[in-house]
């Protein structure tokens, strides 16, 4: 009889096994059922027993396929973090000029202003392509 998933606890020990044997012989060797070993093993990116991992178009795709998903988040997040900074001032003199207060923005403003302007200017793209 296999023990109820909320009852086991994975360890260091038995995370490190996922993946080098299959889901059923683990689950059989832990006492929990397949589908909860399956779904741990999926939720820590390892590959199946005897299965090497994808390649990732993130992996293939230069600098940046060497970093972790992590590091590239970080990465980008600093870039937009930068460029919402350099956007800033011309944002404020744009709602300054529109006769709106402006103590001082925040990023996600001047992001979400950014976002709209995007989106007004597909917009009226598209219904100048419409027909009539």
């Amino acid at each position: 009889m296999s023990k109820s998933p909320a009852k086991t606890t994975w360890t260091p020990e038995t995370l490190a096994m996922l993946g080098t044997m299959t889901d059923s012989a683990l689950a059989r060797q832990l006492g929990v059922s397949i589908p909860y070993v399956a779904a741990q093993r999926r939720a820590l990116g390892v590959p199946p027993h005897g299965r090497k991992p994808r390649q990732s178009a993130t992996e293939s795709a230069g600098p940046l396929g060497q970093a972790s998903a992590a590091e590239v988040v970080v990465r980008l997040s600093a870039q937009a973090t930068q460029r919402l900074i350099e956007l800033t001032p011309i944002i404020e003199a744009k709602f300054m000029a529109q006769g709106l207060p402006v103590a001082r923005l925040r990023h996600w403003q001047v992001a979400e202003f950014c976002i709209n302007q995007v989106w007004t200017a597909a917009m009226q793209q598209t219904k100048g392509t419409e027909e009539p």
